[in-house]
């Protein structure tokens, strides 16, 4: 989890552009699997999407909120697996 945004670096303008405009289409909350240390959800975020993420990785999750608390911002989280998640909406 440490190294995970070396691999996977800051998006750029067209990938953000591409899930800015699905959240916006879809005119619902949002949710990310496989949200990993947040790389999509917290620009997302930033611009006031609703989404949330959901992750089997503890440490991965843990990124994720510091990350978003450097940002002062908040998103729902849920660690759990996709296979057998059970969130308390739809």
């Amino acid at each position: 989890a440490r190294y995970y945004d070396l691999f996977f670096p800051k998006l750029d303008d067209r990938e953000y552009a591409f899930w800015h405009d699905t959240v916006v289409f879809s005119a619902a909350p949002a949710l990310e699997l496989g949200v990993g240390t947040g790389r999509i959800l917290i620009p997302l975020v930033h611009q006031g999407l609703a989404v949330e993420g959901i992750d089997c990785s503890p440490d991965m999750l843990a990124f994720c909120r510091q990350k978003l608390a450097q940002h002062k911002l908040s998103a729902h989280l849920y660690q759990q697996s996709i296979e057998h998640m059970a969130l308390h909406k739809q």
